[in-house]
């Protein structure tokens, strides 16, 4: 063997790679999808036979649990999926041509049909047609980790894989073994290479459960073995799979041990894997087992209507969290610092040791604990692409805010938090205040005091305010909506915030501007409960019962969105925060619709677009990109998904500002790059961020709505 192979399957044994070159195979242009219901297994393996003689780019399959769970939990799949089938085959040709895969498909699904294996096929040839079969294969998998209840999913015997003329024997091998030790499972994969993700659902904290793993994988790996496969199809031995391959590789399994000596003779790489042979290795080392013990602490800050307990417990360490690529904007501070501290799990993983008793409660309070909890900035990424949908970013405000209660607020915490008694009181003194804080070495002389980095631009307020502008009710529409501003529409740009309220006019709505207050977002992501609740409070009661009488509250910055929609509720409970939460609205979401029935203006204008970290949390996060895309000759371009680094009031503090432009660099410079005129984003941070680093003005997509409405 070449030593390139040896090292390619040693999963780490061996050496530590530090480089890597790879070969990139060219896609065909065309290609075409298949699409076989079908009522037992036995008839798809079958019907996997089959395609395989047309050399199929590959095939899917996902049995009748996976397509219920896509079912049920997905509303949009449920009339794409027929009902009481057992599995479906998703079998993809690739080719030159399209005529050519068509044909290829066309000929598959006749004999299919003429075997009489199944009757509800279909083919699939454009790219709409395509997208609408394989949402279902996209949505089904990550729903299995959404799955309430004790028993969960585990990747225990999902890897392996037999001959393609063995699919049938394996099926019903499969079933018989879980059927016989009364396990539900599911199973999907790649039945063209004759590889299968079979997941049991097991308790791993009830002790029959544990139990079973060894009895599971034991016979799992007897009937894989039987039908000349292999334990291991696509994502190597690891370590549950170790104590088999002895029994996988017999004539060779010494050499395994010898190049393992040679090359590592203290055996430091990776001890657990390839060549530990632990008969009981996968019933070691559990997250939790029979003896684990949660115990929910009293007098929690947040409600916690899930369980705190449980939203620990949902991550299964799968470590999405620690994805590195653009394909995912997911954790940008572990993106920028590639720390296990920085990592979303590491929130889970510390409370959870925290709730067990495996780390003493009085931790909360350590400078190290309370470090790894900062970490998390509240952007809110890992909770929308986890596959779990763990709440970090609420699990991380539980700490902080146990920490802050006994500590209080440092004195750059409470300057940044007071912006909207700042902009209400002192605006009129802006243009002093701008002219002694201009010049960088002013800040410098009081960042010891203020803690804020002096590199920032000083935050000019305007002496005139929204609520000195604007009158409080305008227009004379049906339908009546509320404008909460936010702090940077009301006292920084108020040219927001007239835009937001002109463009509502202008298509037809009422517009009430009531008193407000601070959304809350800059404290509570600094622990700050009490305040958060004093600010939720003042709003509410300064509204009255306006919120009873309008149709909408609108805002057109996506982090007071986010926190009038959902962020409120963890301080607060009531029929008035859940009316509040039902009828907020992001600006651009609300004229979306409106739109194309107005009269807009060719504006003959390219924009770059910024998406906030919190308008992706929102019911409908490609909103301002649909409605700027309405717009007669304005182009969009859409800037590479990362965060901008500002995370709110965090990146104004000195003690954040370099990792804030090491976060925020890769975006900004696509925004530098990009020959769009102007930039836009719906979050004054994100602005300011963008203002900061880059080289073009920024405007909110309201704001270009309104020009449109009028004329650039």
């Amino acid at each position: 063997l070449k030593l390139h192979k040896i090292l390619g399957g040693s999963e780490g044994t061996l050496v530590i790679v530090t480089k890597l070159t790879f070969r990139i195979v060219r896609k065909p242009p065309a290609e075409s999808l298949l699409v076989a219901y079908f009522n037992d297994k036995t008839n798809s393996a079958k019907a996997a036979q089959i395609a395989m003689r047309y050399n199929p780019a590959g095939i899917e399959i996902m049995d009748k649990s996976l397509l219920d769970l896509a079912s049920s939990y997905k509303k949009e799949l449920a009339d794409k999926i027929p009902q009481g089938m057992d599995n479906v085959l998703l079998i993809e040709f690739d080719g030159e041509t399209q005529d050519e895969v068509k044909k290829y498909a066309i000929d598959t699904m006749r004999i299919i049909e003429a075997d009489f294996l199944s009757q509800n096929i279909s083919i699939a040839v454009n790219k709409e047609e395509k997208e609408q079969f394989t949402d279902v294969r996209k949505a089904a998998v990550p729903i299995l980790y959404l799955l309430k209840g004790k028993k969960k999913i585990l990747a225990l015997v999902e890897d392996a894989a037999v001959p393609t003329d063995k699919l049938v024997e394996y099926f019903a091998g499969l079933y018989e073994i879980f059927d016989r030790l009364g396990v539900a499972f599911v199973s999907y994969g790649h039945i063209a290479k004759g590889l299968l993700h079979n997941r049991p659902l097991l308790d791993m904290k009830d002790p029959h459960d544990i139990e079973l793993l060894k009895k599971i994988a034991d016979d799992v790996y007897d009937l894989v073995a039987s039908l000349g496969g292999t334990i291991s199809g696509e994502h190597g031995d690891g370590r549950l799979r170790s104590c088999y391959i002895p029994r996988q590789y017999k004539s060779i399994y010494d050499i395994f041990l010898r190049i393992k000596s040679i090359f590592d003779p203290k055996n430091m790489f990776n001890p657990g894997i390839k060549t530990l042979n632990d008969p009981y290795q996968m019933t070691k080392h559990l997250r939790y087992g029979a003896d684990y013990r949660a115990v929910d602490p009293d007098k929690k800050i947040l409600l916690w209507n899930e369980g705190f307990i449980d939203e620990a417990e949902k991550c299964h360490g799968c470590s999405k969290c620690t994805t590195v690529t653009s394909a995912t904007r997911m954790c940008p501070m572990y993106k920028a610092l590639r720390d296990e501290a920085t990592a979303p799990k590491a929130k889970a993983n510390i409370l959870r040791g925290l709730l067990s008793g495996a780390i003493y409660f009085e931790t909360l309070y350590a400078k190290a604990f309370q470090e790894v909890m900062n970490y998390c900035i509240n952007c809110g990424s890992c909770s929308i692409e986890c596959p779990s949908k763990v709440n970090i970013p609420k699990l991380a405000l539980e700490a902080k805010s146990r920490y802050t209660q006994k500590f209080g607020v440092p004195l750059d915490a409470k300057l940044v938090t007071n912006f909207e008694m700042v902009g209400r009181r002192f605006r009129k003194f802006a243009p002093l205040m701008s002219f002694f804080m201009m010049p960088e070495f002013m800040r410098k002389l009081i960042k010891p005091i203020t803690g804020l980095a002096p590199e920032r631009e000083f935050i000019q307020f305007s002496t005139r305010s929204l609520y000195e502008i604007v009158n409080r009710t305008e227009g004379t529409g049906q339908k009546v909506v509320m404008y909460f501003a936010g702090c940077y529409a009301s006292y920084v740009r108020p040219e927001i915030g007239e835009s937001t309220i002109d463009v509502l006019l202008d298509l037809g709505l009422k517009v009430v501007t009531p008193k407000q207050h601070c959304c809350g977002i800059p404290h509570l992501s600094k622990g700050m409960a009490g305040k958060t609740r004093k600010q939720i409070t003042e709003n509410i009661k300064a509204w009255g019962k306006i919120v009873d009488e309008v149709d909408y509250i609108v805002t057109s910055c996506s982090s007071c969105a986010l926190a009038l929609q959902k962020e409120w509720g963890y301080y607060l409970s009531g029929e008035m925060i859940e009316k509040i939460a039902k009828k907020t609205i992001i600006s651009t979401q609300l004229v979306l619709p409106l739109l194309k029935d107005a009269n807009l203006i060719h504006a003959d204008i390219k924009l770059a677009y910024h998406q906030p970290c919190h308008m992706r949390l929102l019911s409908d996060p490609q909103s301002s990109i649909k409605a700027l895309r309405m717009l007669p000759d304005v182009k969009v371009d859409v800037l590479p998904s990362s965060c901008c680094g500002m995370a709110g009031s965090w990146g104004l503090a000195a003690k954040n500002y370099e990792l804030s432009i090491k976060i925020g660099t890769p975006m900004v410079e696509s925004l530098v790059n990009n020959n769009a005129q102007i930039g836009v984003t719906e979050c004054p941070t994100c602005m300011m961020q963008m203002e900061h680093l880059g080289d073009k003005p920024v405007l909110n997509p309201i704001e270009v709505i309104d020009r449109c409405l009028k004329s650039f």
